[in-house]
């Protein structure tokens, strides 16, 4: 098959088999931040924001975090200098113009993020083609195409925007390889403008940098060449960093963005783990996912040998094995890479290795986020890259082999060719079909907890004539990140604008609630499950931000008395509201699978103990709604 052809049927075949496994996107609706943004355009944000700014989240500046922890946005531990604000104008525009055109309506919103990952697809073909052997380059399209990697920014049009970012950064590096062939000013003029676009997406873009870098690096010519070819590109990052500085962008004093100017020793840790993780996901296929969010093996093997709690309790933890794990696929990685070095003509070996090099410097600029496989994106196109050789060169054996009927003198040659067949047999699975199957069970999985988690804050019945006077109070949440959302997701479906939402505890445990007064409530968390990281070392406190026994913090309607700290967290508080507990701008609310429902607080002096509280589950809601109805309908009968 000639190159065209191949570089054809590689395209048609990637975009089918990664639209195909990631078709529940389509169906997963808003989510999150969806909501947030959709409320800036609405003008209901507590801050006002413009249509090209939608990921500026809250900033230190002229009383803006004041304002988002009045409101609610922000839980009352924030630190009183976090930030969180991301420059990225493009897609905060093309979010904008999502919501004119097609308002609530996920479907099109889904399809807008499907063209931007198809012309990914076209722009990692035409780079892979550029620069590898067609077979070399088709198996490596075809792994790109379905890593797990893009599941997320697929199916969560908010970060659509590293879809955008890492299209634009892969077209101006194919841009910039047929410049630095031809020396053609219109290839290096559409590698600098393709490069503007890809940061005007955000900083996303940077963790494509490493492939410039290394490339250059790696080609012949002087050291001054190499600058000046380089220089463009490293000037329009330069300017972007000190535009972001100027007007304030980026992160602070959060244990979830930890950014290397403002926290570089936080950011240093966050490297030395994350970069043993996300090996474990370019290599083996371990999601990074389960380092933030907990892996079910561990629970699941622990059933299948009937061990107890207890037993199990002294075997080291998941991120331990994780960890372990990351670090057996890199040198699995670097065997594999070596095995290739003796096979492959050096060439194509040169390429491989800035690739593989570029992958891994890539790593750097994403790894101050909190570690998850969507991190994997731009790195994993040069990982495609080396997996991609690995298995045209078994494929290259296999015919050797049917060729070749001779043995005695042969036979260590055959020998290698048979290994090289078995090696891509082995990286066929983990990153052909284990990677397919992977992709499609996280995005029904995202799918499902995107629609039940907007469908939860549906849930809590409240009166329409006094919702925008009152407060929606919940003890904990099972995810803190999450409930912030509660108030903008209603205003998104037509109910009133609610007065605000509080949060107080951030541990996701069981907790007891004891009446002190008719206005104060003490709050303790009675477990530790979840308590590493609940309030120091979250989103909003950084890790290094500790709190002290006696603090107090005063937002509006309530201070809040931290009483006793567990592993530094707070773990015994006292709230005390501006009116009674029984005021009807108070409305106390504990999120069950059935979704949010109303508590009232006990008489003076008793206690009420809430179980942990659970995320619901679309199914479980469904079948509660139904027994709801059927409950009613014999009651009118």
């Amino acid at each position: 098959m000639g190159a065209r052809w191949l570089l054809l049927f590689a395209t048609v075949l990637s975009l089918s088999l990664g639209g195909w496994c990631r078709g529940a996107a389509l169906q997963s609706g808003l989510w999150a931040d969806d909501f947030m943004q959709h409320a800036m355009l609405a003008r209901v944000y507590p801050s006002e924001r413009q249509a090209w700014d939608l990921f500026h989240f809250v900033d230190s500046r002229d009383s803006d975090l004041e304002r988002m922890i009045a409101f609610g946005v922000d839980p009352w531990w924030t630190h009183p200098e976090f930030r969180l604000s991301l420059l990225r104008p493009l897609p905060s525009l093309l979010r904008a113009l999502d919501y004119e055109a097609f308002g609530l309506q996920g479907l099109p919103q889904h399809l807008h993020s499907y063209v931007w990952w198809g012309l990914l697809v076209l722009a990692a073909g035409a780079l892979l083609f550029s620069l590898l052997p067609p077979l070399s380059a088709a198996c490596a399209l075809v792994f790109f195409a379905i890593d797990e990697s893009q599941t997320v920014p697929v199916l969560w049009p908010s970060n659509r925007s590293a879809l955008m970012a890492t299209t634009f950064a892969m077209l101006a590096l194919w841009c910039h390889v047929r410049f630095r062939r031809s020396s053609g000013f219109a290839w290096r003029a559409s590698s600098i403008a393709a490069f503007a676009l890809a940061l005007s997406c955000g900083e996303y873009a940077l963790a494509s940098c490493g492939y410039f870098i290394c490339m250059e690096w790696a080609s012949p010519g002087t050291l001054r060449s190499k600058a000046r070819a380089l220089a463009p590109m490293l000037l329009i990052i330069a300017a972007f960093l000190v535009l972001s500085a100027a007007l304030d962008y980026g992160s602070a004093h959060s244990a979830l963005y930890t950014s290397p100017f403002s926290a570089p020793a936080d950011y240093a840790r966050k490297l030395i783990t994350g970069l043993p993780v996300m090996m474990g996901e370019l290599v083996l296929g371990i999601p990074a996912d389960w380092w933030s969010f907990g892996s079910p093996w561990p629970d699941e093997l622990r059933d299948w040998l009937g061990a107890s709690k207890e037993q199990w309790a002294v075997l080291p933890s998941w991120k331990t094995w994780q960890v372990t794990f990351g670090l057996i696929g890199a040198a699995l990685g670097l065997g594999a890479f070596a095995w290739l070095r003796r096979r492959l003509p050096p060439q194509q070996m040169r390429t491989l290795s800035w690739l593989l090099a570029g992958a891994l410097l890539g790593l750097a600029p994403v790894l101050g986020s909190f570690v998850t496989t969507r991190l994997a994106l731009p790195s994993s196109l040069g990982f495609a890259a080396v997996f991609g050789s690995l298995v045209a060169d078994g494929l290259e054996s296999l015919s050797a082999l049917r060729a070749r009927a001779e043995a005695g003198a042969l036979a260590a040659t055959r020998q290698g060719l048979r290994l090289a067949v078995l090696l891509s047999v082995f990286t066929f699975f983990i990153h052909g079909y284990r990677a397919f199957v992977e992709s499609r069970r996280a995005t029904e999985f995202y799918s499902l907890v995107a629609r039940s988690r907007t469908t939860w804050p549906l849930t809590l019945n409240l009166d329409a004539h006094q919702a925008n006077t009152q407060r929606v109070v919940m003890v904990a949440s099972a995810d803190a990140n999450d409930a912030p959302h509660i108030p903008f997701v209603r205003f998104a479906y037509g109910l009133p604008m609610l007065r605000g939402f509080r949060l107080l505890s951030g541990s996701p445990g069981a907790h007891e609630v004891t009446r002190i007064d008719a206005r104060t409530i003490e709050v303790r968390v009675l477990d530790d499950y979840g308590l590493e990281g609940s309030v120091v070392g979250s989103l909003t406190r950084a890790r290094s931000d500790e709190l002290t026994v006696g603090a107090r913090v005063q937002i509006p309607g309530v201070e809040v008395e931290v009483l006793e700290l567990r592993q530094g967290q707070p773990v015994r508080m006292w709230y005390r509201f501006d009116v009674p507990l029984e005021d009807s701008s108070l409305v106390f609310a504990q999120s069950t699978k059935r979704g949010l429902q109303r508590i009232f607080m006990p008489a003076v002096g008793a206690t009420l103990r809430l179980e942990p509280p659970q995320m619901p589950n679309l199914n479980v809601l469904r079948r509660a709604q139904k027994e709801d109805l059927r409950r009613a309908q014999r009651k009118d009968g």
